[in-house]
């Protein structure tokens, strides 16, 4: 896959669990947060940081602004990002993941960031963004995950869940597959890290 493009700013990564309490002035997300469902703090916001975590990557310190995951209180399966590096996760794609297939969904979202396309704010997980943006923050999330050591499969598992979960809409399905069904034709292409598919959980 191509590479989340050139990068040469140095930026520190900062991964917080994102459970604090708003700053004095509240950031640009934080209306649309409370009309998602508001935040949700405690172990969900713990497993988040830790799927973050796992990407950990030098690539990431291009990224304009450091990492920040936050969780909703919302049951449907989606995620989202902002310009501000501020990524959200629902409860209930928590719920319907695994750790490697939720450090795929995060993957997405900063391939969105990575390449400049996080003013579509609506471009979630699920899909909602538009084909070819998805596609494109598919690419770069693969790339991030197999940089990151990882296999690009966290991604297209992922996928595969949200797609045939209840609660996605049926008008997104058939763009969820296309999309699977790309990460996983180049996954057959391309070399995979070995160890983390082995791992017994």
């Amino acid at each position: 896959m191509r590479g989340l493009l050139g990068f040469s700013l140095l930026v520190s990564v900062v991964v917080s669990a994102g459970c604090s309490s708003h700053t004095a002035q509240s950031p640009a997300w934080s209306t649309w947060a409370d009309r998602e469902g508001g935040l949700s703090c405690g172990e969900e916001c713990a497993r988040a940081s830790a799927a973050l975590q796992r990407l950990g990557n030098p690539r990431l310190d291009a990224l304009p602004h450091p990492l920040c995951v936050r969780v909703l209180n919302a049951d449907r399966p989606c995620a989202y990002c902002w310009p501000d590096g501020t990524l959200f996760v629902t409860e209930g794609l928590l719920r319907l993941l695994d750790d490697d297939e939720l450090s795929g969904a995060l993957a997405h979202e900063i391939g969105h960031l990575s390449g400049g396309w996080s003013r579509v704010r609506s471009a979630a997980f699920s899909g909602t963004g538009g084909t070819d943006c998805e596609i494109r923050a598919d690419a770069a999330g693969c790339d991030l995950l197999q940089s990151s050591g990882l296999p690009s499969d966290f991604l297209s598992r992922a996928l595969v869940k949200v797609r045939d979960d209840p609660r996605t809409p049926a008008s997104l399905r058939t763009a969820l597959s296309q999309r699977i069904q790309l990460i996983q034709q180049s996954e057959a292409s391309t070399p995979q890290p070995i160890g983390h598919a082995e791992c017994v959980r």
